[in-house]
């Protein structure tokens, strides 16, 4: 089971494609199993360029091959792009799971039911638990509700609850965790965050509240030192931790550069000098630095140093490259000994591609025994179709009330509301694959807004805009 959970983060990204035509599986099954290749049925959609997978492969290298170590079957709504179900199949068929997948209006999944293979012909599949999820007014998560199915009584128990308030900007105010005591939800943990903003929109201090040992009680407090407060570029701060009834000193950030900071929108920051400081009840000391550097692919190198004896040492380097096509291809650790960069692990990635997205990754690991690479994992997509712009999808988009402007562009675009009414939110751009490039949150005090693409490649994307009334519309603009 854990295996399926730690699986799921490699699948649940591609869920965004659909279309389904009949394939023969290559998995051997008898009559009395699972019959994989009758869980596929012809399907036809209409929307924008996308990939849509069916199938996906997870080999594990064993014994000098790979063999078939997990399978995902996906299948979907005849009439969009939403997963109806994920079949997961564990080999040699110990584990067996599908997933269905239920929408509202607005494609936001409303719940989940898992269901376990039974083998047993009276009862094929038999539930397992089921997620349900809640929305606010604005569409971000407010309610998940965790239920476990009780097999001898047939009903679905109350087991977990999740509880979310945002601030207006899309910040967390308030999140806990609650199981179920047969007569009420009991609160088990939480956080409870309180930030403070200045006439940008920019969070200048954060206060957190921590539930433990049955009572909220504080817990951190964050002061920041924001040096241009048009750009929320800022260059220290400072965190207290509550102590005996009191604030006491606790971490000291220094010499930080983070750019567009726009209050602490979707973590997105990237640090590029940081020094941290620790109190040890009388003053400050130096205790790690980190230098970072970034290229335009998004492909980080970070050098840690720690303080020791007056001096920084202890040296090591995280490399985390990104190819042209937005993906990982090399994450590695190395340690400085001797003035020689010495590596302690390392993962590689390559792909095999059809058009412009991957067939195959290939995964290896770098064997620090052998100082060699080895293979780990291929993950193959199988059974996909290519999807062309509809003509219904083109007037959906000329008509829509979002303008882009120019089109096309080289570094920047203007994204403009036609109704004076709303005001932009989130704006997300996707490339003609379906994969995400990047996402921007603003505070929705604007129509209009600029968006930076210089380090997007040339070609066609799309864009999808928030806005701040829960609207949601979409465009699509040449980047030349």
């Amino acid at each position: 089971m854990k295996k399926c959970i730690v699986l799921m983060v490699f699948i649940i990204p591609l869920l965004m494609f659909s279309q389904e035509f009949d394939i023969k599986s290559p998995l051997k099954t008898s009559e009395d199993e699972l019959q994989l290749d009758k869980l596929l049925k012809m399907q036809q959609i209409k929307g924008d360029t996308i990939w849509l997978f069916h199938r996906y492969d997870i080999f594990k290298w064993q014994n000098d091959e790979f063999l078939l170590y997990f399978t995902y079957l996906v299948n979907y709504y005849y009439s969009s792009a939403n997963v109806k179900n994920l079949l997961l199949i564990q080999q040699p068929d110990d584990t067996v799971q599908k997933i269905f997948f239920y929408y509202d209006k607005n494609n936001r999944i409303t719940s989940t039911v898992t269901q376990n293979y039974s083998g047993n012909p009276d009862s094929l599949w038999i539930n397992y638990d089921s997620i349900v999820n809640c929305y606010n007014s604005v569409g971000w998560d407010s309610l998940i509700f965790r239920y476990t199915w009780n097999y001898y009584d047939a009903i679905w128990e109350k087991q977990h609850l999740r509880s979310i308030d945002y601030y207006n900007n899309g910040l967390i105010r308030f999140d806990s965790s609650s199981v179920w005591n047969g007569q009420k939800w009991k609160i088990t943990e939480g956080n409870n965050f309180e930030y403070f903003f200045n006439e940008y929109g920019n969070v200048y201090e954060i206060k957190l509240r921590h539930y433990y040992n049955n009572k909220w009680d504080n817990y951190l407090w964050s002061i920041f030192n924001i040096i241009n407060d048009s750009t929320g570029e800022f260059d220290a701060f400072e965190t207290y931790i509550w102590i005996d009834g009191q604030w006491e000193n606790f971490q000291k950030w220094t010499e930080i550069i983070l750019h567009n900071w726009m209050g602490f929108s979707n973590l997105g920051f990237q640090p590029e000098y940081i020094i941290l400081q620790v109190w040890d009840e009388n003053e400050w000391h130096y205790a790690t630095k980190d230098s970072i550097l970034y290229d335009t692919l998004g492909s980080m190198l970070r050098y840690h140093f720690t303080w020791d004896n007056d001096n920084w040492g202890d040296t090591y380097r995280l490399n985390n490259i990104i190819n042209e096509m937005g993906l990982r291809s090399l994450i590695s650790k190395e340690h400085l000994i001797n003035y020689q960069w010495d590596t302690i692990w390392a993962d590689r990635y390559s792909y095999e591609y059809l058009g412009s997205i991957w067939k195959v990754m290939h995964y290896e690991a770098y064997d620090t025994a052998l100082m060699k690479w080895v293979p780990a994992y291929d993950h193959v997509l199988s059974d996909f179709s290519y999807i062309l712009n509809t003509p219904e999808t083109e007037t959906n988009i000329k008509s829509s009330s979002l303008q882009i402007i120019p089109n096309p562009a080289k570094n920047s675009i203007l994204i403009r509301l036609n109704d004076e009414a709303d005001r932009i939110k989130t704006v997300r751009v996707y490339n003609v694959t379906g994969q995400r490039m990047f996402e921007r949150k603003f505070h929705g005090k604007r129509q209009q807004e600029n968006l930076n693409i210089s380090s997007l490649k040339n070609g066609v994307y799309i864009i999808n805009v928030t806005t701040r009334q829960g609207k949601m519309m979409k465009g699509k603009f040449i980047k030349d």
